[in-house]
């Protein structure tokens, strides 16, 4: 799906196409609800999260910026993507970098792997770090990172003083060797 337009609390806009934008709280496929944002987003930047190809596990996260946003190297900025989520429960959105933007210009998450819980009803937000050596600006509506949604078990936790024995025991860290 293409860009959305509606209110931006930095350039005012308030252009809503009906034809992209779904109702309040109507399902989408898969099981979850698009939200848009109170107070400011979607900007005319919004995308709805989306597959890229069929075959594609992540849907794409995009930057709701009114102005393009320039990372220095070494620095750390956290975008916003106008939109929220209401994931099936038992599942959890994990938020992962986009692999050109890492290898290409060293952009990743600053906190390597964002979670969002099923029951958290705000508006997502990616921290990118620049590992690169130049500076880098992401543009409105730029994919900025990819969230796959996952089952989550959610055990009921015991307290022992044994954990019984496996093959590998307490070999920890290069133990299984490097080939």
């Amino acid at each position: 799906m293409g860009s959305i337009t509606g209110p931006c609390c930095k350039s005012g806009q308030n252009q809503i196409d009906s034809q992209v934008r779904p109702s309040p709280g109507e399902p989408l496929r898969d099981g979850w609800a698009f939200l848009w944002i109170e107070g400011g987003s979607p900007c005319s930047s919004s995308v709805l999260p989306r597959r890229a190809t069929e075959g594609s596990a992540g849907y794409d996260l995009s930057a709701d910026l009114s102005q393009p946003e320039v990372i220095q190297p070494g620095e750390s900025k956290l975008l916003p993507t106008g939109i929220g989520v209401a994931l099936p429960p038992q599942t959890a959105g994990l938020v992962f970098g986009r692999s050109g933007l890492g290898a290409r210009h060293g952009i990743v998450p600053a906190n390597a792997v964002g979670v969002i819980d099923w029951d958290y009803r705000g508006e997502i937000k990616v921290p990118l770090r620049n590992q690169g050596s130049e500076p880098y600006t992401v543009q409105p509506g730029e994919r900025i990172a990819q969230m796959l949604v996952v089952p989550v078990l959610t055990p009921e936790l015991t307290l022992t003083d044994d954990l019984g024995s496996s093959e590998r025991g307490e070999k920890g860290f290069g133990s299984s060797g490097r080939n």
